[in-house]
């Protein structure tokens, strides 16, 4: 059975959901790889046009933890669109945001240290989640 199958004492909830086939990887690299200078003028480019943070308010208010994950190297999601959200968050008294730059790696989660940044965020997550009485999630 998989995790989601079972209650918080290990019971079988009902019967098992067969998981989802998984999706054959792309052969070769990303085009992003193989014209990384075109990706970063993407990049730049859209992170200087003038944007506007998006209300976050329901987001904030709905106590749910966020963990962006960016490498340094990243021209596509530049670490400093993460880092205009966890100041918003921040600004307004959420804890429960935060950023990681992972250095030496772009945009790939298989970047060098994109793996090992993405497993350390999803313990964290996963010992912040606890459960109310009526087994709904809470995340402190």
């Amino acid at each position: 059975y998989r995790d989601e199958d079972l209650n918080m004492e290990g019971q079988r909830l009902g019967p098992s959901i067969p998981s989802p086939p998984s999706l054959p990887l792309p052969e070769g690299p990303e085009w992003y790889q193989l014209h990384p200078l075109a990706a970063a003028r993407l990049g730049v480019h859209f992170y200087l046009q003038q944007h506007v943070v998006p209300d976050l308010s329901g987001l904030l208010m709905s106590n749910v933890s966020v963990h962006f994950i960016t490498g340094r190297f990243d021209m596509l999601c530049p670490p400093g669109f993460a880092a205009e959200l966890v100041s918003e968050a921040t600004a307004v008294g959420s804890r429960l945001w935060k950023q990681t730059i992972v250095e030496h790696a772009a945009h790939e989660g298989s970047d060098p240290g994109m793996t090992e940044a993405l497993d350390r965020a999803l313990r964290e997550l996963l010992v912040s989640v606890k459960y109310a009485e009526d087994g709904s999630r809470l995340f402190l």
